[in-house]
């Protein structure tokens, strides 16, 4: 082979790997970007299913007429004002915070009172402690996603392209 040939075949070699690793990069950043969505929307699914749990307490503890303190009453208001049908990233870590305040608050009003065994509450907090689960796992794969997509998304030479699809590096929750 002549010279020019080698220099012609090494160039053709190192454009394919770089056409290889761009579409891979590429298709690894949109996945992990999809990913996200999903597990947004999970997230929330979770939070609108642990309010309606904390509602039921609420409403078992309103039909046997526990008396709530002023504080209990504006956690209450603070969950029931929360608009959870539109899943947004910013929103999420506040929504979880106020959630778990108004569910400390009612788990302390029910041991203070007198119905802290009745089946329907236990059963409310044993679903409501299995959602918590569930959002932990589910904002830990949440996070580990965000650490790939911001990797993808930093390899050099291809995170342009990613970033022109409309991938945008993330922030953990």
């Amino acid at each position: 082979m002549k010279p020019y040939q080698i220099v012609l075949l090494v160039v053709s070699l190192i454009a394919f790997f770089y056409v290889a690793v761009l579409l891979y990069s590429t298709a690894s950043s949109l996945s992990f970007k999809h990913k996200l969505k999903i597990r947004l929307n999970t997230l929330s699914v979770l939070l609108v299913e642990e309010r309606e749990q904390l509602k039921r307490i609420d409403a078992l503890m309103q039909n046997k007429g526990v008396v709530y303190a002023f504080s209990d009453k504006q956690a209450i208001e603070k969950m029931n004002a929360l608009d959870l049908e539109r899943p947004l990233f910013a929103s999420i870590r506040p929504n979880f915070e106020i959630l778990s305040e108004t569910k400390s608050r009612l788990f302390h009003l029910c041991e203070s009172s007198s119905i802290p065994n009745e089946s329907e509450i236990l059963d409310a907090k044993s679903v409501i402690e299995d959602l918590e689960r569930s959002y932990r796992l589910c904002s830990s794969l949440y996070n580990s996603d965000v650490i790939a997509l911001n990797y993808w998304l930093s390899v050099p030479l291809c995170g342009w392209v990613s970033f022109l699809l409309g991938c945008r590096k993330a922030d953990s929750i």
